[in-house]
Parts: structure tokens; sequence; C-alpha cells
């Protein structure tokens, strides 16, 4: 099957039900690993009307010749059986032990490197003949289509143990012998369209699992490379997919884990993960602290952020109390006030005489207001102003740092007020500050108050931090793990997160190309259900199992082949209603299908013993189904069950028969029972000696029973003959076809000699042609036995 084959159709179903992106990444799939990481990432892909068509040469097709054995199983000395290379039906009877089944096994060996039969070990370590183990080989000759006779060899070394051993060649006509068989190309098709079908396979194919069957038959389909694309996703897919379920896991535990503990944080936590999609940015903010406090845990933080000032600033502040208290009483008298009045009154002295000049004094009467005064008093109010500013400044000093006392004393914290928690030290605390705040007025007993008062409220005040921190360790040593988990959950999350698209953009590749695969394994199983369903009307004869529906489901571990049925019209499975007899039937109609596909470079197929556990009926059926199989294929059939050969017999046109016996020493030997053209000689010969059968009416017919004679050799000799040289079966059937009369077919048969030279060669030869042309119309003269 050509690569494009598949890419177009799975194009056409997916086309216009999906987005162009998720059909362009599907083809990519198909195509391989780089070319699918290069769509995902956005490259172009091309499309299948790009016309990049990858043609693939298929396998020569080819019949089987000859097949010869040696030390092989149950075949001693050397025995070869010849085949007729072209359609048609061969039975190879023989009774068990004969050495047939050896044959088969042979064939599967030389094609396989295996066989069915050696899964039980004890079989395959038997495997050299026991009276004739050196040598031991197996050769096969082939009619390859385009490449004429081929031969395949099997050998192995004198002292070899195990089939591994062997050493198989192949060689075409004209060419060298290559090691192997890769130039044949066969590896594939042989799983695909396996032609050899033993005993213990069939039984085995209904009487395996189900995926083993559904592996078997989804072979034959071509899906191969939609199989190894829904691979490629789901394998691209896991990575992505498994951190979001892994997070989704976890994200449920740590909800379960923060719903059981009494901390508020934790029930908020337990919250936001109740959601598929938590909020991030709350859980974040919940664990660095930055929300969700919880009133205790805000209580306690408040309690612990309480601060008293240092003792040196106290002590400062103090000692700067005092200071200022008594450079402010140095300072200040009682004749302040009556100095600050006289220095009012120089200096409306002055003022007026300023503006009157020289005079006598106003105030005493006896002084005089002159030049020399007044800069005497100038001197005097300078003096009296410095000590005045001293005095102020002193006052403004001693003003701040009663203000800084008291701020001091007047600063209560709020965590005194809480009662979000109940602390045995709270009321100790709200007393202490109480008391810290009671100060004297005074200077000197505020300065005493601060220096005594700061050791008893801060020994007050460390026994309830003291406290409050043993409450808030007991608090975070429940909420630190829960609050570390958190935070790692929180980093996976948003790292899960990142894939999604990717990972939603996969999955609905993924369902695209499930979607696919069941289209297409639907349309390209059907013609092969139609076929078994037809060969299984053709085998059932007289059962009451109708076959109604074959059909593949399932993926992965849950592959099936589902088998329904009707059983005197009611619906049933059809494994579990079904004889042995019927299964093994069963499971003929689903093996020829696959066996006989065009698509299949074996243009033959091998059943060994197909008959066992079959009523009379279904021989009867098997035989007329491997009729309509002979039409196109070489059909080779190995069993011990003569009543497959007497079904045979009866039809109208008997198979080639060859008989398998066995003598001592495994000494083989193959003889052919009867062909066409012997046959036809045989029933004439008989036809002379009828009495009870008119004369004139043996000679009217005898001349036709002598046609179908030589027309059967010659048929024989031109497939055999032009198939081995290389000729497709195709141009045989035409050639034959187009030499509709006795003359023709048999100058075909001859090949390149001349048929008027080979007339001449032997007088017999002309009366022969002419029995089998003139006499036809005109009826045979003379003597009956000597025509025959």
């Amino acid at each position: 099957m050509k690569i494009l084959d598949l890419r177009e159709r799975l194009f056409d179903v997916l086309v216009g039900t999906v987005d162009d992106e998720i059909v362009d990444i599907a083809l990519a799939a198909l195509d391989g690993d780089q070319e699918f990481e290069s769509a995902l990432g956005g490259g172009t892909v091309e499309r299948p009307d790009s016309g990049n068509e990858q043609d693939e040469t298929p396998p020569a097709g080819a019949f089987l010749k000859s097949l010869s054995v040696e030390g092989f199983r149950g075949i001693g000395a050397s025995t070869r059986v010849a085949f007729h290379p072209g359609p048609g039906l061969t039975i190879v009877a023989g009774r068990n032990g004969s050495g047939k089944s050896s044959l088969a096994e042979a064939l599967e060996f030389a094609l396989t490197s295996r066989t069915h039969r050696w899964h039980n070990a004890q079989f395959a370590e038997v495997w050299r003949n026991l009276h004739h183990g050196d040598p031991s080989g197996i050769r096969i000759e082939l009619a390859q289509e385009g490449v004429g006779t081929s031969v395949i060899s099997v050998s192995w070394p004198k002292d070899a143990e195990d089939t591994a051993q062997a050493k198989i060649t192949y060689q075409p006509q004209g060419g060298k012998q290559q090691s192997g068989l890769s130039a044949l190309g066969w590896a594939a098709p042989l799983e695909v369209y396996r032609p050899i079908l033993s005993y213990e396979e069939l039984g085995r194919m209904l009487g395996g699992t189900h995926s083993q069957l559904y592996d078997a038959l989804a072979k034959v389909l071509g899906l191969e490379e939609l199989t190894a694309a829904l691979a490629r996703v789901k394998t691209r897919l896991a990575p992505l997919s498994k951190p979001a379920r892994e997070a989704n896991a976890r994200r449920q535990n740590l909800r379960r884990r923060a719903g059981r503990i009494a901390d508020h944080r934790a029930q908020q936590a337990a919250s936001l993960l109740a959601r598929i999609r938590p909020d991030v940015a709350a859980l974040r903010a919940l664990v660095i602290g930055g929300a969700g406090q919880s009133p205790a845990t805000e209580a306690l933080q408040a309690i612990l952020a309480v601060e008293l000032p240092a003792a040196d600033t106290v002590t400062a502040l103090a000692t700067g109390l005092r200071h200022a208290s008594s450079e402010v009483a140095a300072l200040t008298d009682h004749a302040s006030e009556l100095e600050d009045r006289r220095r009012s009154l120089l200096r409306e002295a002055l003022r007026l005489h300023e503006s009157a000049g020289d005079q006598t004094c106003p105030v005493c009467q006896q002084g005089t207001l002159d030049g020399h005064w007044r800069q005497r008093t100038n001197e005097v109010l300078v003096q009296s102003d410095l000590l005045s500013d001293q005095r102020q400044q002193a006052a403004s000093r001693l003003a701040e740092l009663r203000a800084r006392a008291q701020q001091l004393l007047e600063t209560r914290p709020e965590a005194l007020d809480q009662n979000a928690v109940a602390l045995r030290s709270s009321q100790a605390a709200s007393t202490a500050w109480g008391a810290w705040s009671a100060a004297p007025h005074d200077d000197a007993g505020l300065a005493a108050h601060l220096e005594a008062g700061l050791p008893v409220l801060a020994a007050v005040v460390e026994t309830w931090q003291r406290e409050a921190g043993q409450h808030a360790s007991a608090l975070l040593d429940v909420w630190a793990p829960l609050a570390t988990d958190l935070a790692a959950w929180v980093s996976e999350y948003e790292a899960a997160l990142a894939d999604e698209a990717q990972a939603k953009r996969l999955e609905t590749v993924q369902q695209a190309l499930l979607h696919a695969e069941k289209a297409l394994k639907a349309e390209r199983f059907e013609p092969i259900q139609e076929h078994a369903k037809q060969i299984w009307g053709r085998l059932r004869q007289e059962s009451n199992v109708e076959l109604h529906r074959i059909e593949l489901t399932g993926q992965t571990t849950r592959r099936r082949v589902e088998i329904r049925a009707a059983v005197d019209g009611e619906d049933a499975g059809a494994l579990a209603v079904m004889s042995q007899g019927e299964l093994h039937a069963l499971a003929l109609a689903l093996f020829l299908p696959r066996a006989a596909m065009a698509e299949s470079p074996f243009r033959f197929i091998v059943l060994d013993d197909p008959v066992q556990a079959m009523d009379p009926a279904k021989v009867d059926g098997l035989v007329a189904v491997l009729t309509e199989l002979a039409a196109t294929h070489q059909v080779i059939v190995l069993s011990h069950d003569d009543r497959l050969a007497q079904a045979a017999r009866r039809l109208p046109q008997p198979p080639r028969i060859l008989e398998v016996t066995r003598a001592a020493d495994s000494k083989v030997s193959i003889n052919a029972s009867l062909n066409p053209a012997k046959r036809y000689l045989d029933d004439a010969f008989a036809l002379c000696q009828d009495e009870g059968v008119p004369e004139q009416t043996r000679r009217l017919i005898l001349p036709a029973v002598l046609r179908q004679a030589l027309e059967a050799a010659s048929f024989q000799r031109v497939y055999a003959t032009r198939l081995a040289s290389g000729a497709s079966l195709h141009d045989v059937e035409a050639e034959w076809g187009k030499a509709q009369k006795t003359y023709p077919r048999v100058a075909l048969a001859l090949g390149s000699r001349p048929i008027e030279q080979w007339r001449a060669h032997k007088p017999a030869r002309a009366r022969a042609l002419g029995l089998c042309s003139s006499g036809v119309h005109q009826g045979l003269q003379g003597n009956l036995k000597e025509a025959v």
C-alpha cells in the first residue's frame, strides 16, 4: 500500500470535522517523529494533494513449483513433490504419520524460520529425522512473476542441534545466491497475508485471546502507520497530562488535610482547594501571610510586635527632665517680673529721648536723659535680653522633654484590648501599663517614675509576650507543614497549567485519529467481513448458526473481535454457541479472505488438515469454497481425512490429488492419484467399454471427452511453463482466454516450438488433433480404443 493512500483517506475523514491545525498535526503524526514535533511547533505540513507520493514496489507474486525435503521431521531420504505452478486445487492426501504434515512444516519453516506447531517445545526439539539425520535440508522452487523460477534453500550443518543454526538462502533465476530471504520482501506480507494455516494454528485462532485474533485480522487492513501515529500522540501527551493529573490528586489530598486542621488559614485553604481550578494568587497570599490571617494569629502577632522604649532612652529622658527643670528654676526668680517691667519702662524712655531729645528724667525729676544715659541704658537692655532668652530656651527644652515623657506614658498598645486569644498574663500586662501611664505631674516625680516604672513594665510585658509566642508556635507547628506543601503545590500546579493548552490540543488530535481509525477500520474490514460471511455461508451447510457481523473493536489492551451470529433467528455471540467443527469452519472463514487478498504476493494458499472435527456437509462446503479460491490461487490442502479427497472427486472437474505414503526408515513417496488429463482419458476408456451406451452415441460423445483431455494437458503445460518463466498470472490468463479453440491452445502449450513441426514428428499427433477438432462435429470414425 502506498503511504499516500492512507494520508489521503485520513485527510478525507478529518477535513471539515476538526480545525485545520488539528488535521495538519494528525497528518504529521502519521509521517513520523520529526514531522510531528515540527507540526506541534508550528511548522508547515504538506497536504495529500501536494503530489508528494511515495511509491513502493510490491514484492513479486509467486506460485509454488516444487518442495523437496530431506532429513527433516518425519521425512528421511529426499522427497520431492511437484506442484502445478498456477491457479488450481491440489489435495495432498495421506494417513496420519505418512509425512504429510512434515511437508507442510518444512514449507512453513523455509518461509518463516519457525512453525506454529513449535510453540510446543517438545516438537521444536525433535526436528531432525531419526533415520536420515544428515544431510538435512529443504528446497522450494517458486514461479515468480517478473523473475522466473527462483529457489529457497534451507540446510543444517551435520552437528546442528537447534533449528536456528539453519542456513537459508534465496536465488532468483539467473542471479546470484543470497543469504536470507530479505530480497523477496516477504517479511511483512508473511505476517499480514499469512498463506499457510496449520491444524494447530486453526485450532488456536479462536482459542487464543481476543487481542491475538484482533491483531491477526487488523494486520491486513494496512493501518499500522495510523496505529503508530496514535502511539506517537499518546507518548507525547503522557508527560503533559501526567502533571495535571498528579496536581489534581495532590489538590484533593491537601484539601482533605487542610479541612482537618482547626486553623483559620487551613480552613480558607480547604475552601480554595475545593475548586478544580483554585485561585492561585489567593493561595499564594495565604501561604506567605499576606492574607487570610485568623483573628487569634493576628492578635498574637500584634502582642509580639509590642515594643517598649529602650532603657537608656528612658534614662536619658529622665536625666534631661531633671536638668531642664533645675535650669529653668535657676533662671526664674521673684524679681524676674519686675525686671521685665523695668526693661519695658527703659524702652519707653529711649523712645521718648529719641523723639524729644535731651531732657530731665520725667520719672525721678533729677537725672538727665542725654547721650550718655542712652548709651548706658542700651547696654543694660542687651544684658537683660540675653538673660531672658536663656530663661525661655530652658523653658522650651523642659516642655519638649515633658511632651516626650507624656507620649511614652500615654501610648497604649491596642493588643492589650484583644479578646481573640485568652492569655493568663494579659490582665497583668494591662494593669502594668495602666500604672505606667499614671505618672506624677512634677518634673522630679515624672523623672523618677520613668526610671523606676520601666523595669517593672518590661518584666510584665516579657511574660505576656513569652506566653503569646508559645501560643503562636503551637499554631505554626500545625500550619507550617501545610503551608510548605501548599507552596510546593502552587508551583507544581502553575507548571501543569503551562502545558494544559498543548495537552488539550493533543487530546483533540488523539480523538480525531481515533475517530479516523474507527472509520477506516470499518471501511477496510468490510470486504473481508463480507468475504468471510460468504465463505461461512458455504461452510455452514446444515448448521443453524448464521453469521451476521464481524467487527474489530476497542483499543490497546481492550481490543477484541466481536463476532455476532443468529441461532435459529435469535441473536447471539458466535463463539459461545458454535460446536468445535463450526469453530474450525469459522476460523477458516476468517483466515481465507486475508490470505486471498489481491495485495498479497502469495499466489498460493496452503492448508494442513482443515477438515478435522467437520461433519460431512461442511467438508462438501469446504471443497466448494476451495474450488472458488482455486480459480485465482494455487490452493494446496494436506489432509489425512479421505472425506476431502472423496468430495473433491465428485466435482465436475476434479482437482489434482497426490497421495503420500511412508515406508520403512521414513522413506516418503508422493504419487499422482489423479490429474485432469488422465481422468478424462480414463473416462474415455470407460466410455469405449460401456456397451450399455449405443455405439453411435459413444462415437458422438467420445471426441468431446478426448478434446477435454488434450486441453487439460495443454492448460497445465501453459500455466506451468509460463508462470515458471516469470509471466504474471493476469497475462497467462489473458493468453489462455484468447486461445478459445483446441488448435491454438495446443500451440500455446508448445511455446516457441511450431505446432506444424510438432505434428509432423509423430503421425498420431496429427490424428489426435483431428479427433479433437473435426471429430467433435462429425463424430468418431474408426476404432474407438485406438482413438483413445
